[in-house]
């Protein structure tokens, strides 16, 4: 049937792309071309720099993506519009980026380092207007994910020496006074308990 070859054209695409992220370090789109090849995709380089641009991630809108790059020397987060145009670097923490993930508002992002980090996006999602630390303690932090109603981040915090992995929950709050501005403070989070959260 027509329905399941597209959808299986669809999952080729899907898997080159995802391949072609892994190998070779860049952000892949496929689109059907006007004067398709054989199996009728084509895939192409969505940003084509020199860099090394990893672990994209739509926006809830699908209007733009976030992604790692080390563009500059360092594991930075990006945006850029989902079409390719008008990449920018949005967060500011010299240290590398671990992961990154979109709010479900499409106008904050959360990355982690050896830290977690909020960034709020200005209206047209074309630059940062603020970052923030939402965890900051003596651990590494890895994975962020938000809730759906987006007040809740989940992340794995990785203690020395072990090292030891455990899953913890923190508000997504900018500025809620509950944690300190210096390192090696404890921020006020608990281990997460799937069972009674999102």
């Amino acid at each position: 049937p027509p329905l399941l070859d597209e959808g299986r054209k669809l999952m080729r695409a899907l898997r080159l792309c995802c391949l072609g992220i892994l190998l070779l370090g860049a952000v892949f789109t496929s689109e059907v071309a006007a004067d398709p090849p054989v199996g009728g995709w084509t895939i192409m380089p969505l940003i084509a720099t020199p860099a090394n641009e990893t672990d994209p991630v739509w926006s809830p809108d699908g209007s733009m993506l976030a992604y790692v790059c080390d563009e500059g020397g360092s594991r930075r987060v990006f945006i850029v519009k989902s079409n390719g145009a008008g990449a920018v670097q949005v967060s500011g923490h010299t240290a590398d980026v671990e992961g990154v993930t979109w709010g479900p508002d499409g106008r904050s992002l959360f990355y982690s380092t050896v830290d977690v980090y909020k960034i709020t996006l200005n209206a047209d999602c074309s630059a940062a207007i603020s970052e923030c630390v939402i965890a900051n303690d003596s651990a590494d932090w890895s994975i962020p994910h938000v809730s759906p109603d987006g007040s809740k981040v989940l992340a794995v915090r990785v203690a020395w020496p072990g090292p030891t992995a455990t899953l913890w929950r923190m508000d997504a709050a900018c500025g809620a006074g509950k944690f300190g501005a210096g390192r090696g403070q404890r921020p006020h989070v608990k281990r997460a308990d799937l069972e009674s959260e999102w």
